[in-house]
C-alpha cells in the first residue's frame, strides 16, 4: 500500500485499443481518427496506462503490439506521454519496422481489439 514514483523503461504492449472515428466535440474534428489504448507496462504485468498510440497506421494495430513511450506536445506548454510501435534502434524510424519484443515485454491478457 506504499506508493512511490519509480523510473520505468517506457516499453510495454497494447492491452486493448479502439480507434475513434467520430468527433463528438468540435475540438476533435481535425484529429480523427486517433487511437486510444491501454498499454501494459513491461515492468509490471497488470499495470495499464490509458494513452494514445501515435505514428502507427491502423492496419498495424493489434493487441500485444510492442510499444515504446514518446512525448508529444499537444498544445503550447503541454507535453503528454504517448506510445508508438517499438522499432529498431538503427535506420529510419518508421512504423513499418515494428520489432516484436514480446519475449521481453509484458504480454496482455486481453484478446479483443477494434
Amino acid at each position: 500500500m506504499e506508493l512511490a514514483p519509480e523510473e520505468v523503461s517506457g516499453r510495454g504492449a497494447i492491452y486493448m485499443y479502439t480507434v475513434a472515428v467520430t468527433a463528438f466535440h468540435p475540438f476533435w474534428k481535425d484529429k480523427v481518427p486517433y487511437t486510444i489504448a491501454v498499454v501494459e507496462l513491461a515492468e509490471q504485468p497488470g499495470l495499464g496506462v490509458t494513452t494514445n498510440i501515435v505514428d502507427c497506421p491502423e492496419k498495424l494495430l493489434r493487441v500485444g503490439l510492442p510499444v515504446e513511450a514518446t512525448f508529444v506536445e499537444t498544445a503550447p506548454g503541454l507535453t503528454l506521454p504517448m506510445f508508438r510501435p517499438a522499432i529498431r534502434a538503427t535506420g529510419p524510424r518508421a512504423a513499418s519496422e515494428v520489432v516484436d519484443r514480446s519475449e521481453d515485454s509484458a504480454r496482455p491478457a486481453a484478446t479483443a481489439g477494434r
